[in-house]
């Protein structure tokens, strides 16, 4: 992939016109909810900015802390640890988060959900689907998943492949986000090989990877997704 650099010679404010002026990195998919034709609606999930995740968490916060209080619940202390209270809070992020992630397709300065009431409308498979998508869209247009290279897929591939003993270790360790970006990957490769639009490459003895090189690849691996 040609990686782009930022504009040169130009002064701080110009820079940010530039980058302001380009469009918002997003994704269209399906909506998880079919119509009555059974035809799913097309949805565009863009990433939030640093202010809208801000705006997210703390409009999530303040419906969880009012909800609780309206049903005599009590709020806990920061030391104090509470799972309903995390639950809550992390589903109404959710919602918070596709009210203004989820835009019309074509027209991306259109919300899909104009009201939190909206998405909460939604079933809880419906929110963690689009909050999947969500993650995903965030993941492949960012700098780090969209920048890898084809060596380090062909890295972890090898790793995968010859570490029999190491593989559930190194899939525990990795993001889902790496993990789709792997599954999607290999399943492109094994169709072109299943369908003959590549040809083979050449042999590789797998009996000559010791399982001390496998080790070394998987730490160097592993630090180099966690950056």
């Amino acid at each position: 992939m040609q990686q782009q650099s930022p504009p040169k010679d130009l002064s701080p404010s110009k820079l940010w016109a530039e980058l302001s002026a380009l469009p918002r990195p997003h994704s269209v998919v399906e909506f998880p909810r079919p119509r009555a034709d059974g035809s799913y609606p097309s949805v565009a999930i863009w990433v939030l900015t640093q202010a809208e995740s801000l705006s997210a968490q703390r409009d999530a916060e303040h419906v969880v802390r009012k909800l609780m209080k309206t049903n005599g619940g009590d709020i806990p202390k920061l030391e104090e640890a509470s799972f309903g209270y995390r639950t809550m809070y992390e589903n109404e992020a959710a919602v918070q988060i596709l009210l203004r992630a989820l835009r019309e397709d074509g027209d991306l300065k259109s919300p899909m959900f104009r009201r939190a009431e909206e998405v909460r409308d939604l079933s809880t498979d419906e929110i963690g689907v689009l909050m999947n998508l969500y993650n995903q869209t965030q993941s492949s247009v960012g700098p780090i998943m969209s920048m890898m290279t084809e060596e380090t897929y062909n890295q972890w591939v090898e790793v995968l492949a010859t570490g029999a003993d190491t593989g559930p270790f190194v899939l525990a360790r990795t993001s889902s986000e790496l993990k789709n970006d792997l599954i999607l990957r290999l399943a492109a490769e094994l169709w072109s090989y299943r369908t003959g639009s590549i040809s083979s490459g050449p042999e590789h003895d797998d009996s000559a990877k010791s399982a001390d090189t496998s080790e070394l690849e998987l730490s160097a691996l592993l630090a180099e997704s966690e950056k």
